[in-house]
């Protein structure tokens, strides 16, 4: 009795033995073909953020924009998968959409995306139109329905048709999204913008402006937004600020920081006290208060050279505040440094003013003479203007030859249709100048800044970055 009954126990463990065999087995198989599926969806996802990240670094604004975007997304990379039916998972059923804006700390709230982008928030996004508004891309893997790719087959979950109350097909089709963002952002800049004197014409200002040539910023009327005029721009944390709080910013561009191209334009015209911000760069620290030397903070010292500079001797026939950088070097040369004494820098006959500047102050060569000093108070160049040298009466603080340099952007103003207050986005072909102050800024009523041009700010530079990241 004990014997067949422990036949019978053993039997029965037989049974249950092989039965769960069979269900680990199952379990295995089944472990196998999920896991085949998981690698996918991994690998799949891996591939569309790779490509959004390559499609984004496109979105610069220019023309051909998104079918560069494309081209990358799809043949700049190769991503194979081991278990996908089409190994190639950037060379399938790839597709992309292109946003202006998505709701990213760049973009523009609800009541302002009409300035930024043509078509307003739908479901969170604003689908672009052009390669100009084009700042994101959707990158989506997704099967159609009569391909196979982004696909695995499928060995055993098939088996278990007729077992569960749903029919599994023989593959699993597998779909995957990546949305890449490229957006630049500006650092260290003036609220001044500069209406773009090319506009209009096949010209564009980074084509046509060659460094070394003079600009005369004219302030503009508060209604006047003609070609070449500049203006004023509201600081961030200051809506509708007035003098007071522009100066502070033409006095420290460091101030600023670093914010996405959107910018709003004031109406305020140029004052005493938004000259005596500016002119802090040259040393001159007059009433009012706080540029009242010595209780002006260590952020607004002078430049290590505070020199004026000659202006050029012609002009632009399109617009008469646009010089062509033909300034008297020589005679710059024989009066501040005796030239025929000491030599002048080799290529001096081409150097701009900026050049010359960055020279005297890298050779500790700062000007030994004033030629400011006569009875009419003119220079040699015939423009009435002060002594600028510095005179020790304080103490410089420590600064950097960029004291007398800042960027302004340059804006399609009658694109925009520019008039009083607007919030506007900086989009290529416009963007940031880098300019250099030759002279102590005049007042009113003359209210004018001689500079001159010395690059476009660029992604090379150290003022312009480019965000490129996922977003989704």
């Amino acid at each position: 009795m004990n014997l067949n009954r422990r036949s019978k126990q053993k039997g029965a463990y037989l049974v249950l033995m092989t039965v769960l065999l069979a269900v680990l087995v199952g379990f295995g198989a089944v472990a196998i073909d999920l896991g085949r599926i998981f690698v996918l969806r991994s690998e799949m996802q891996n591939a569309a953020d790779a490509a959004a990240i390559a499609a984004a670094m496109e979105l610069d604004g220019s023309a051909g924009a998104r079918a560069r975007a494309e081209a990358a997304a799809r043949t700049l990379l190769q991503h194979n998968s081991r278990f996908a039916e089409v190994n190639n998972l950037l060379g399938g059923d790839i597709t992309l959409d292109y946003y202006c804006a998505i709701g990213s700390r760049y973009d523009p709230d609800e009541d302002e995306i009409d300035v930024f982008c043509s078509n307003g928030y739908v479901d969170g996004k604003s689908v672009a139109t052009s390669d100009m508004e084009s700042h994101y891309v959707r990158v989506n893997l997704d099967p159609t329905d009569n391909s196979v790719a982004y696909s695995v087959q499928l060995s055993f979950l098939p088996a278990l048709n007729g077992i569960l109350d749903y029919t599994v097909q023989d593959r699993a089709f597998l779909s995957a999204t990546a949305t890449g963002g490229r957006n630049i952002y500006m650092c260290h800049f003036p609220p001044v913008m500069l209406c773009n004197p090319f506009e209009g014409t096949t010209l564009a200002f980074d084509e046509e402006m060659n460094a070394g040539e003079q600009i005369i910023l004219k302030q503009q009327g508060s209604d006047t937004w003609a070609p070449g005029n500049f203006t004023f721009l509201q600081p961030d944390n200051s809506p509708g600020g007035g003098a007071p709080e522009v100066s502070g910013y033409l006095a420290d561009d460091h101030a600023t920081g670093c914010k996405a191209p959107i910018i709003t334009t004031s109406t305020g015209s140029m004052t005493n006290q938004t000259a005596s911000g500016l002119n802090t760069r040259f040393d001159v620290y007059d009433n009012p208060a706080p540029y009242n030397r010595p209780d002006a903070p260590d952020n607004w010292p002078p430049a290590p050279n505070v020199i004026d500079y000659p202006h050029d001797q012609n002009w632009r026939a399109i617009d008469d505040r646009f010089g062509m950088g033909d300034w008297d070097r020589d005679s710059y040369f024989a009066t501040y440094h005796d030239w025929q004494l000491h030599g002048r820098p080799g290529g001096w006959a081409d150097m701009t003013r900026w050049e010359v500047y960055n020279w005297e102050i890298s050779e500790s060569k700062l000007p030994s003479k004033d030629p400011f000093q006569s009875t009419d108070d003119t220079s040699y160049d015939g423009i009435p203007d002060p002594t600028h040298l510095y005179t020790g009466t304080y103490p410089p603080a420590v600064s950097s030859p960029d004291r007398r340099s800042f960027h302004v952007a340059v804006v399609n103003c009658q694109a925009h249709g520019l008039s009083g207050t607007k919030t506007i986005p900086i989009v290529s072909p416009e963007g940031f100048a880098k300019l250099f102050i030759t002279e102590l800024v005049s007042k009113p009523p003359d209210s004018e800044v001689w500079v001159e041009y010395v690059e476009w700010a660029d992604e090379a530079g150290e003022n312009l970055h480019t965000d490129v990241q996922l977003y989704e």
